[in-house]
């Protein structure tokens, strides 16, 4: 990823997950196996421009589905 801004580290690989259904399946796979229980059931988030508090919902998530990033193809 050409940027170094944490919120794009977080928030292009989303966005390119949640197009395909095939993907959201390998995450949700990944997620199961690499995270700790309490986040196990947990999805990514996607933030929006109108709500400005998706951001940090988003920026949350991702800190916690960080096993999942760094082993993410």
């Amino acid at each position: 990823m050409k940027s170094n801004n944490f919120l794009m580290q977080i928030h292009e690989p989303v966005k390119h997950i949640i197009k395909s259904d095939r993907r959201r399946e390998k995450m949700n796979k990944l997620i199961r196996t690499l995270c700790e229980d309490e986040h196990k059931n947990l999805v990514p988030i996607l933030s929006m421009r109108i709500r400005w508090n998706t951001v940090l919902f988003e920026i949350d998530r991702g800190i916690k589905l960080k096993p999942v990033r760094d082993n993410w193809p």
